[in-house]
């Protein structure tokens, strides 16, 4: 008899383990739609997207709730983190792929990954691969001038804190700029970036 075939809509077998994972995911979904507030969880759905929806749940400590705290005392924390990178992700204006940057430079994708090693190029990982902020590309698809120089001078820890620096605006130096758009908008300050760059690296490294 020929295979039965499935229904429209119908959902895809699952491997073991990813059924394992469904389940155990949905779990503590229902058990947050059934206790935590709905004004909490208006707010979570206030996020653009559905992982945003997720994250801004699971980073309240008050829509969570105490009994749901108990299952994972860092659940908020995980989650928050999620948030910020969420946040920075969408700050940097998203992120590109190595084969959008190869096309936009018109270099091949070795060439990006070499730039990225020599620190020409910023990359995070995301997905199980590197993505490219693309807030570090002018308007006609170049790197921003200085940013190499930018880049050797982070000396901050992972590539998120790079872009978190990148992103932040400095009140004090950078006349309430960020040092990405401070270096879009005036690069002959790049001396002054650097030497921002420089200090937050020793103070982090402290």
């Amino acid at each position: 008899m020929p295979a039965a075939k499935k229904s429209a809509g119908a959902e895809p077998t699952l491997t073991p383990v990813r059924a394992s994972f469904y389940h155990r995911s949905m779990r503590l979904m229902s058990r947050l739609a059934a206790t935590a507030s709905e004004e909490g969880l208006s707010d979570a759905l206030s996020a653009s997207t559905d992982v945003g929806a997720v994250a801004r749940a699971l980073s309240n400590s008050t829509l969570l709730g105490p009994a749901i705290r108990e299952l994972d005392p860092l659940a908020s924390l995980i989650a928050e983190g999620v948030a910020h990178k969420q946040a920075l992700m969408a700050e940097a204006g998203g992120l590109l792929s190595t084969a959008e940057v190869a096309t936009l430079l018109g270099i091949s994708r070795q060439a990006v990954y070499k730039r990225r090693q020599e620190k020409k190029l910023l990359s995070v990982p995301h997905g199980g691969e590197e993505k490219f902020p693309a807030i570090q590309f002018t308007a006609d698809g170049r790197p921003v001038p200085g940013l190499s120089r930018l880049l050797a001078a982070v000396g901050l820890e992972g590539a998120w804190g790079t872009l978190d620096f990148l992103l932040t605006p400095d009140d004090d130096r950078l006349r309430g700029l960020s040092p990405i758009a401070m270096l879009k908008k005036h690069p002959q300050r790049i001396a002054e970036i650097v030497e921002l760059a420089i200090a937050q690296g020793e103070h982090g490294a402290g």
